[in-house]
C-alpha cells in the first residue's frame, strides 16, 4: 500500500528506493502511478522498466485521469513491441 500511495503522490524517490528494496509492483500500483495527479511519467517508466505488464489497464486509467502524456508514452511503447491494446466499443 505505501509504494502504491508513492505512485499517486507523484514521489519518485520513494518509488525508487522501495523498488531497489525488493517491493512488489502490483497491478493497483501502475494504476496509481497512472492516475497521478501530477502526470508523473517518470514513475510510469519506472515502473515499466521493471518488466510490469498492465498495459491495457494502466492505459485506461491514464485516459480516465486526462494524464496525455502517459496516454502518448503508452501507445509509442506498446506499439515499438508490438503488443496490441484492446478497446471496447458502447
Amino acid at each position: 500500500m505505501m509504494l502504491e500511495s508513492a505512485c499517486y503522490g507523484g514521489n519518485i524517490d520513494i518509488v525508487k528506493f522501495m523498488q531497489e528494496k525488493g517491493t512488489t509492483v502490483r497491478r493497483d500500483t501502475f494504476v496509481n502511478a497512472c492516475l497521478c495527479n501530477n502526470d508523473s511519467l517518470d514513475i510510469v517508466k519506472l515502473i515499466i522498466s521493471n518488466n510490469v505488464n498492465y498495459w491495457n489497464t494502466g492505459l485506461e486509467y491514464a485516459c480516465h485521469a486526462g494524464n496525455i502524456n502517459i496516454v502518448k508514452f503508452m501507445i509509442e511503447k506498446v506499439q515499438m513491441i508490438g503488443m496490441h491494446v484492446y478497446t471496447v466499443h458502447v
